[in-house]
C-alpha cells in the first residue's frame, strides 16, 4: 500500500534480469544466507548495507550489512533512506 513510486520491494517485483521476472526483496534471514555464501552468489559490495523486506514498523525497516563476520549486525532505519538493494529469486 505504499504510495511512493520507487521503493525497494517494488523495484525488485517489477525487475527482470536475464529473462527472469520472479524477483523479490529478501528477508533478513534470506540475506544472512546470501552473505554467508557471498563467494558463490557474488555481486555484493563489501561493508555496504542492503534493504531487507522485513519491516520494523510502518515507518522503518531492517537493513543488513554484507559482512559474514557481522552477520548479526543489522540496522533499523527510516524507509526513506537510500540503501542498496539486492533482488533475488527463490532459493
Amino acid at each position: 500500500g505504499c504510495s511512493q513510486p520507487d521503493f525497494a520491494a517494488k523495484i525488485c517485483g517489477t525487475s527482470s534480469v536475464n529473462g527472469y521476472s520472479d524477483l523479490f526483496l529478501p528477508s533478513r534471514d534470506e540475506q544472512d544466507s546470501l552473505f554467508v555464501h557471498k563467494d558463490i552468489v557474488g555481486g555484493f559490495d563489501p561493508g555496504w548495507y542492503y534493504w531487507s523486506s522485513s519491516e520494523y514498523d510502518d515507518f522503518q525497516a531492517y537493513c543488513k550489512v554484507n559482512q559474514p563476520e557481522w552477520i548479526t549486525n543489522e540496522m533499523i532505519v527510516p524507509k526513506d533512506f537510500y540503501i542498496k538493494i539486492r533482488c533475488i529469486r527463490k532459493f
